[in-house]
């Protein structure tokens, strides 16, 4: 144990956030027809109540009563994520990261692409400041023929659009408006995304 009591070898860690990319993770992955799971909890996963439980930490009425609807759903799969997610709901500050432990590690054990959807629960977080960095003060690409830096430039705002719709997070017409761009300017740089 260090004097700072964290255990050694252990790094201190944001729990309230690795336990909201886990949680994210696990909502993409049940959102994902690939998934397999069955329809009530797609739909407990799909609802705007969890999206704002594990978006919105403060709300502790939300986090309960989504926490308590994902456990009461849970005995209808034996994918072990959809109860460990609300526990964690249910988890206090003490538990947090406890409790994303358990869910990462059960994410890891059940998803064969665990770490894509870990890399989507960090773009749900983290996705609209890296849109907002690359606006920068110059605003979106201009319309007409680009420069070879303007070009870059809308091959990377593609390349960011396209991974914040991979995360179920936003609409086209939400990121269309966030960014500044009419929806048939955001899907040419989705078409000329990678």
């Amino acid at each position: 144990m260090r004097s700072s009591g964290t255990p050694v070898g252990r790094p201190n860690v944001d729990a309230p956030l690795v336990a909201k990319y886990c949680a994210h993770a696990v909502r993409i992955r049940a959102l994902d027809t690939n998934a397999d799971l069955p329809s009530p909890v797609v739909g407990q996963f799909a609802s705007d109540e969890f999206y704002n439980a594990i978006s919105e930490p403060a709300d502790s009425d939300r986090r309960f009563a989504t926490g308590r609807a994902l456990l009461r759903i849970a005995d209808t799969c034996v994918d072990p994520t959809v109860g460990l997610c609300g526990r964690w709901l249910l988890a206090d500050e003490e538990t947090s990261l406890v409790a994303a432990e358990r869910l990462a590690r059960a994410l890891q054990m059940v998803a064969r692409n665990w770490s894509r959807y870990v890399a989507l629960g960090w773009w749900s977080i983290h996705g609209l400041a890296v849109l907002d960095a690359l606006l920068g003060d110059e605003g979106p690409p201009a319309a007409g023929r680009p420069t070879p830096s303007q070009q870059q430039r809308g091959l990377q705002f593609g390349d960011a659009c396209k991974t914040l719709l991979s995360t179920r997070s936003w609409s086209k017409s939400s990121l269309a408006n966030h960014v500044g761009v009419s929806r048939p300017t955001l899907d040419a740089w989705l078409t000329r995304a990678s």
